[in-house]
């Protein structure tokens, strides 16, 4: 293992393996499909991020239609049989963040698009997970796993040392930033009174994390043109799409969550992604009764999309999905 680089960018790690060159070709877009509703049923939770199963990162246009979206031919970016998930994109679009499994442990790789080159972010003895870029462009949050075991978000600078950002809020499993001070956090059980997975949402000015919701899922995005936050939450089996408003830390529900799926993505119209085996669907809350199909994929590697990442212009779809072996 290298020491950690104090540069933004370092080389991508022969532990790594080789990620598929490849060129992003515009692909013939397809029309928009005929719309399938489907009923919105139950889900279970999972608990924290773990490198077991193997994990390829695809990547395709998107171009919204009046009804739905068009589709551009998927392209793997990643082919080796390892843990590769949680897939970030920058706020100009321009790279493709996710976490891979990498000698043992697990470090950031950064994709530039327009270049088709992936490399290693910064290679730490700790493993990382969920990068995504801070809010004022410094560098990386990501959720760290160290050396004890403890579970907490950290920066990641572009330039100088890592650095806990809410020290006294463990175990961290996942996160979405809702502006430079707040950001909501998902905390396993295993500190304080919490017997089950809460969102808290913490501020880097007062120090504070507080609780607002127990039973929270892993899936967490900050909701567009709106000062609240996004979520999955549970009342038992049920597994519903949330909000917690920013300003009053009030949670309002809004959708259920497809049958065994709890990740999703929001476009910057306000429609919400979901995935369930090979099928990608859509959801307009306030507008749709339920989750219509936007397409069934054909490609054998993406026949167990879990997350989704969509670009800040919607017009890119990062999916991630289990191999077939």
């Amino acid at each position: 293992m290298s020491t950690p680089s104090s540069t933004g960018t370092g080389v991508l790690s022969a532990g790594l393996g080789a990620l598929v060159a490849f060129t992003l070709a515009a692909g013939a877009q397809t029309p928009a499909p005929s719309v399938e509703v489907v009923a919105i049923v139950q889900a279970t939770p999972t608990p924290t991020p773990t490198p077991t199963p193997a994990l390829d990162i695809w990547l395709l246009k998107l171009q919204p239609r009046r009804e739905g979206f068009a589709l551009g031919s998927p392209v793997r970016l990643t082919d080796r049989e390892a843990y590769q998930n949680q897939p970030a994109f920058s706020p100009d679009g321009k790279v493709l963040y996710w976490t891979a499994h990498n000698a043992g442990q697990t470090d950031v790789v950064g994709y530039e698009i327009e270049t088709r080159q992936a490399k290693v972010v910064r290679e730490t003895p700790e493993s990382e997970y969920s990068p995504q870029v801070l809010p004022d462009g410094s560098g990386l949050s990501v959720v760290r796993v160290e050396p004890d075991g403890t579970q907490r978000l950290w920066a990641l600078p572009w330039s100088g040392a890592p650095y806990p950002i809410f020290e006294r809020v463990k175990p961290v499993g996942y996160y979405a930033w809702g502006d430079a001070d707040r950001a909501a956090l998902f905390v396993l059980p295993g500190e304080g009174d919490a017997d089950q997975p809460t969102l808290r949402l913490a501020s880097r000015k007062s120090g504070k994390a507080e609780i607002v919701f127990r039973g929270a899922g892993r899936s967490i995005q900050r909701s567009p043109g709106r000062e609240a936050i996004a979520f999955t939450g549970f009342n038992g089996s049920e597994c519903w799409i949330r909000e917690v408003d920013l300003g009053r830390g009030h949670v309002t529900s809004f959708a259920r969550c497809l049958e065994k799926s709890m990740d999703f993505a929001w476009t910057p119209d306000g429609t919400l992604l979901m995935a369930s085996g090979n099928r990608l669907f859509r959801h307009q809350p306030g507008a749709d009764d339920g989750w219509l199909l936007v397409k069934a994929f054909a490609e054998p590697g993406l026949q167990a999309i879990t997350r989704l990442a969509v670009s800040p212009k919607g017009d890119r779809l990062a999916l991630v999905s289990e191999r077939k072996r």
